[in-house]
Parts: structure tokens; C-alpha cells; sequence
């Protein structure tokens, strides 16, 4: 049995792989959820199984007992908020660019550092005067660091990792 996009479920029963069952609605208890036997008659047999649809209604992680509904999109689309900081491109050759993209963060302390935590690079960030900076990597193995950026006192305002390939 398996959830479908029409928030209904539709399920095989018995040996006869010719009709789905249909649970039309299956947020109602007991027989409000409306069985239907039979529900669905296919034009050849499926072979003993469903197609599997992946899950996208999932909802929100703290209420995850929101009921199904039927609309897969709307009409207007909500943008992500862009992260504090950005390090691109990633894989990295000779350099990266580090983008403040909310610029009332204030200064920024970003430390690129090697897998054993020792910092291999630093710059300062002041997104008030400028949209990106460079930091060249000349010097540095090819393989896998770590980045983190700070506010001041320390705070830790984002982290990730950095590629670093030569060839």
C-alpha cells in the first residue's frame, strides 16, 4: 500500500494483480476513511507490485502529523534566505571567493584550517565595504579543509568544508 499524490492509498489485495484497493480518505478513522475494494481497474495485471512514489509530503519536522493535502505546488514560490557566508567555487583550484551576503553582519573573521584544526588561512571580512573578497590558496595540498567564520567575541556565524584540487 502506498500513499499517492491525490493524497489517497492505494494498495494490491489478494492474488489478483488486475485492480488497486483505494483508501480514499485515509486521515478518517475507521470506516469514514471510505475502503473501496476493487477501486481501480488496471488494463493489464501489475505483476504482485506498485510503482514507489517517493514521500514528499513530509511536512514540517515539528508537526509531523499534519493531514494530507492534495496540493503539490502554489502558484507563488518562497526564496531560502541566502547563508551569512558563502565560499565558492568548491572544488577549489588557486582561490576562493567569500561572499557576506547579509551586510549589517559586521566584521567577519573567516580561518580556513586543515584536518589536524590548524588554521592554513584567514582573511577579514568587511561586508560593508565590499561585496566579496579573494583568498588565494598557492601553498596548499590538494584535499579537504575546514572553514568557519566569527563574529566578533568569537561566535561561530557558519562553517563548511573546502575541496582544494589542483588538477
Amino acid at each position: 500500500m502506498q500513499l499517492a499524490p491525490d493524497c489517497k492509498i492505494y494498495g494490491l489485495g489478494g492474488g489478483d494483480t488486475r485492480f488497486y484497493h483505494i483508501i480514499h480518505h485515509p486521515d478518517n478513522p475507521g470506516t469514514n476513511c471510505n475502503v473501496e475494494l476493487n477501486g481501480l481497474k488496471l488494463t493489464t495485471p501489475s505483476g504482485a507490485s506498485i510503482p514507489s512514489f517517493p514521500n514528499y509530503r513530509l511536512g514540517p519536522l515539528e508537526n509531523p502529523g499534519l493531514p494530507c493535502s492534495p496540493v503539490v505546488s502554489t502558484s507563488t514560490v518562497v526564496a531560502s534566505p541566502l547563508p551569512v557566508v558563502s565560499v565558492f567555487p568548491n572544488p577549489a583550484r588557486e582561490y576562493v571567493k567569500i561572499t557576506v551576503n547579509q551586510p549589517d553582519s559586521g566584521t567577519l573573521h573567516w580561518i580556513l584550517s586543515d584536518l589536524y584544526g590548524r588554521p592554513v588561512r584567514t582573511a577579514v571580512l568587511h561586508p560593508q565595504e565590499n561585496d566579496w573578497q579573494q583568498v588565494a590558496l598557492s601553498g596548499l595540498s590538494e584535499g579537504v579543509y575546514f572553514w568557519a567564520a566569527r563574529a566578533a567575541g568569537g561566535v561561530l556565524v557558519r562553517s563548511g568544508k573546502l575541496m582544494i584540487a589542483k588538477e
